[in-house]
């Protein structure tokens, strides 16, 4: 019923803007383009939200997006993550400020939400590549095939064999960044570099490392090769759009990447200095070729057994078209100008996705610092699916050239009765189908759905730790998405679920949690529990506030609230620390009755301050500072930009 009304949707908008000439012919086409996304992504518009998509991450990588509930029901509490404690911004996995994301979870809610977003993702990709035939000027059939394409590659299917939505909206971004380089190359206008831009900002939003450090290693060699070539094509004013570009990049993400910013000396994640999950060159090629889903969940051809990482299958046909029109152009029978800079970048790509630029600036810049950070990327091999937007626009351009030349054949089919001329672009367009018919069938193994199991019982026994923190069995990512949605707060200890941790911090101990191991280490005092689908529950005595007196005594405090706003009522005969198991961090402040807000000291393990004895009403609130400077400079940029977009010339 959803994907009946999706068409319908877009098709009457469709037919009202087919009327609006001389652009209706480009609108019927990206109909057709919105209809393909709506195919592919069939299987996520069941709206049941106990149907997930089967990437096993799934839950856990949406977790996040309940943040626009949140905003609406009690405003900061938003911005103060209950997974792991730490400014919700500042984590740079969830995309939860990106339209693609924000718009549909409003909409419909965070599980189905998120299913939406896929299909936007899809589309966007899908928009994108047409975008970019369309500059190039080919023909409605070859544009419309490389859209098609894209969305039944590996580019955004491969990546959804463990539900990773950060990648999937981050992809779907990016597909934009070629296009828009581009569309600022091509043209002269001082506007110019608002696509490239907009694609930059919005990709940093929704993913802020793998994509971003892949897209500017391999860009920044594609700018430097083209200048050792064509120094004068480079004038100053290439030189400042590009400029303005990377400026407008910064501002449009500023709310998400200066929290990280202040975060990152601060945090740690799982790192890989060797990067053993990479393949060399030449193996990451077969990637592109094979369609078997069990190829992907071997170790053939020295790779990761994870097809997240190394699902990247277009098919034999695409890539020898790619081959073919490179060929040409080198040899010179071919004069096209997007060709052999599309083909530099798509190799520079596979060469960061093979880590080996990585391997050197560690080599060549010994930095502990530096090898903890680009160690962080242990996973770069993926980025290799940026080479398939830049592959499949080589293929469509050779298939235009096909049509080009063959636009006055005829092929007559005939019997004894009939005869039939059919031009030769009706069986380029049967043959075009079947690379993606190929890719649909070979992808479609990454975007099937599963029902997540019924866990409402246990999610009852951890809901009664109140603001306590709690914790969920090791590995199993079904757990989080429906225990924040509880409002349950996560220590995320468990490595396999958290990527991003403090590094100068031990998080609380949960004071429920669940555990598949009967023989579990239970210190004195805890209550092991038998609960229901072979899990057990341990109950840990602990306080989520407390007064601390001399000699460690606690007294314990009633706090209530969520996330960045908090409540704590205490009552102590003596004056003690108020410990409450939140990370202490810029932007806490702390009013005690109704004396004034102070800063909450940062150096403190735990968030809190003195208190005087009696009895009194502690609010804790968290101002996300950070992110209010990047919505500043924001407003500020597009201030900016509206000044000097309406300001007249001077007479």
């Amino acid at each position: 019923m959803y994907l009946l009304l999706f068409v319908l949707i877009i098709g009457l908008g469709v037919w009202w803007l087919y009327k609006q000439q001389p652009w209706g012919k480009y609108w019927l086409e990206w109909a057709f383009v919105a209809a393909g996304a709506a195919l592919i992504a069939e299987p996520f518009l069941n709206m049941d939200a106990q149907i997930i998509p089967s990437g096993g991450e799934f839950l856990s990588n949406i977790q996040y997006f309940h943040f626009w509930h949140w905003l609406q029901t009690c405003g900061w509490c938003a911005f103060w993550s209950p997974m792991g404690s730490m400014p919700i911004l500042a984590d740079p996995f969830p995309p939860l400020l990106h339209p693609l994301v924000a718009l549909p979870v409003i909409a419909l809610g965070v599980v189905n939400g998120a299913k939406f977003a896929i299909l936007l993702a899809f589309l966007s990709a899908g928009t994108a590549q047409w975008w970019l035939g369309l500059q190039w000027r080919l023909r409605p059939l070859a544009r419309v095939w490389g859209a098609y394409m894209l969305m039944a590659s590996g580019y955004l299917a491969g990546r959804l064999a463990l539900g990773g939505m950060h990648i999937i909206i981050s992809l779907g971004t990016a597909a934009w960044v070629f296009p828009s380089v581009w569309w600022l190359w091509e043209h002269e206008g001082k506007k110019s570099y608002l696509p490239l831009a907009a694609a930059l900002g919005m990709t940093i939003l929704a993913e802020r490392g793998y994509t971003i450090t892949a897209l500017f290693l391999s860009g920044g060699l594609l700018l430097a090769t083209l200048y050792l070539v064509d120094a004068k094509k480079f004038a100053p004013k290439t030189w400042k759009k590009l400029s303005n570009a990377l400026l407008g990049m910064l501002a449009i993400s500023a709310v998400t990447w200066l929290p990280w910013v202040r975060t990152i000396g601060h945090t740690i994640k799982d790192i890989d200095t060797k990067f053993t999950a990479s393949q060399t060159f030449g193996n990451l090629l077969v990637n592109f070729v094979v369609a078997d889903p069990d190829f992907f969940r071997s170790p053939v051809v020295n790779k990761v057994p994870f097809p997240e990482i190394t699902a990247f299958f277009i098919g034999w046909l695409p890539f020898l078209l790619a081959v073919t029109i490179v060929v040409l152009t080198l040899s010179g029978k071919k004069q096209q100008l997007p060709v052999l800079p599309w083909a530099l970048w798509s190799i520079f790509i596979l060469w960061v996705a093979t880590a080996q630029p990585l391997r050197w600036l560690i080599s060549w810049f010994p930095s502990p610092k530096l090898e903890e950070f680009l160690g962080g990327l242990r996973h770069i091999q993926w980025t290799a699916a940026l080479a398939i937007p830049l592959i499949l626009a080589l293929a469509a351009l050779e298939v235009d050239n096909l049509l080009a030349q063959t636009a006055e054949w005829k092929i007559t089919l005939a019997t004894h009765q009939v005869q039939l001329a059919l031009p030769a672009a009706f069986f380029i367009a049967v043959i075009a189908w079947l690379p993606i018919r190929n890719a649909w069938r070979a992808n479609r193994d990454w975007m099937s759905t599963t029902e997540y199991p019924q866990i409402q019982s246990e999610l009852d026994f951890l809901a009664q730790a109140g603001l306590n923190w709690v914790e969920v069995p090791f590995g199993e990512h079904w757990w989080i998405e429906p225990a924040i949605a509880r409002n349950l707060k996560i220590t995320g200890t468990s490595s396999s679920i958290t990527r991003w941790r403090w590094k100068d911090w031990t998080p609380p101990p949960p004071a429920r949690f669940l555990t598949r191991d009967e023989n579990a280490m239970v210190v004195p005092d805890d209550i092991l529990v038998k609960l229901d689908e072979g899990l057990f529950g341990i109950i840990h005595q602990t306080n989520y506030a407390y007064i601390l007196l001399e000699g460690e005594e606690q007294i314990p405090c009633e706090a209530s609230g969520w996330g960045g706003s908090l409540t704590v009522r205490c009552n102590a005969q003596h004056p003690g620390d108020l410990q409450v198991m939140e990370k202490s961090w810029h932007g806490w402040w702390m009013r005690v009755d109704d004396g004034s807000w102070q800063r909450v000291d940062i150096q403190r393990d735990y968030l809190g301050g003195d208190v005087p004895a009696g009895k009194h009403t502690i609010r804790l609130q968290y101002i996300p500072e950070d992110a209010l400077a990047g919505l500043l400079f924001f407003v500020i940029w597009l201030g900016w930009l509206l000044k000097t977009k309406t300001r007249q010339p001077a007479e």
